[in-house]
């Protein structure tokens, strides 16, 4: 039998680290995102053999988080297993949207399913959680996944620690451009990388909850942008692009990835302004990770 499960990708906009507990599943990051419409189907077939097989988008890959959460599963269950994993997704690889965070919650909402553990929705998001706090390939983007919308993070942590409030976004589209990819886990173990983002985020964070808005999410994720400045010079030409045409845009944490919201009217003239034709465009997800 086949299991499936979807899962929004996100995006961050601004973000402050708190991964100083000891307990991992206080671990997470506080501060605000989106989730998209473009996600990830995950799939799970159970095997008689004890291999597991993990391909992404028709291909076998090495994914260490879903390696990770079949670990768990397996702890979990008192068993070996074998399975084939499937992870299809709709939105780029390692360019800032999430997919790791995505990939663990449907494979853990799909496992359980599979397996029959009947693990409550908290307990399988705090197992897709743990296994990206130990993988150091995300912070706060499994909780963020659960919910969908705009969505502010006010305290860190995995689901049943953290806090978060969620605001639906209707006709809205999120445009973005990825030039490179950056990596996550490294950006997360750089001392001055780490830094200049705590350093950042606290006042644009609190001047968001003040005024929780589409505008003034654009507005602080582009200044904590340049702020951070981790962006190349092709994201960095194109923000200014975007702003002299009075679109404010934001730089995806991880990704050299440039995103700006747009109704549906706008986006041929911001297509225009950016001059690409590799742009990824998706409706905003207002229903977080669930079982198909």
């Amino acid at each position: 039998m086949r299991f499936k499960a979807y899962s929004p990708t996100h995006i961050t906009g601004i973000f402050e680290i708190c991964d100083h507990y000891l307990n991992p599943l206080r671990r997470g990051s506080k501060g605000a995102g989106l989730c998209l419409e473009k996600g990830i189907y995950s799939t799970v077939e159970l095997k008689d053999f004890r291999d597991v097989k993990i391909f992404i988008n028709g291909k076998i890959s090495e994914a260490p988080v879903s390696e990770k959460v079949i670990e768990y599963y397996r702890k979990i269950a008192g068993k070996e297993f074998g399975a084939y994993i499937y992870h299809d997704t709709e939105a780029p690889i390692g360019s800032g949207f999430g997919t790791s965070g995505g990939g663990a919650l449907g494979l853990s909402l799909a496992l359980n399913e599979a397996l029959g553990l009947n693990l409550s929705y908290k307990q399988v998001t705090q197992i897709a959680h743990l296994a990206e706090i130990i993988c150091k390939t995300g912070l706060g983007t499994v909780i963020a996944e659960t919910k969908g919308g705009l969505e502010i993070r006010i305290k860190e942590g995995a689901p049943g620690y953290g806090e978060i409030i969620s605001y639906p976004v209707k006709d809205y589209y999120l445009l973005a451009l990825s030039l490179s990819k950056l990596s996550t886990k490294e950006a997360l173990s750089n001392l001055y990388i780490r830094s200049k983002i705590n350093g950042s985020c606290a006042p644009l964070l609190k001047e968001l909850v003040e005024k929780p808005s589409l505008e003034n999410f654009l507005k602080v994720s582009q200044e904590f942008s340049f702020k951070v400045n981790l962006m190349s010079e092709g994201i960095r030409k194109r923000m200014k692009d975007l702003s002299s045409y009075g679109y404010h845009s934001g730089m995806a944490m991880f990704g050299d990835t440039l995103f700006t919201l747009v109704k549906e009217g706008e986006l041929k003239e911001v297509e225009r302004i950016l001059k690409d034709e590799a742009l990824f465009i998706s409706p905003i997800a207002n229903k977080g990770a669930h079982l198909l």
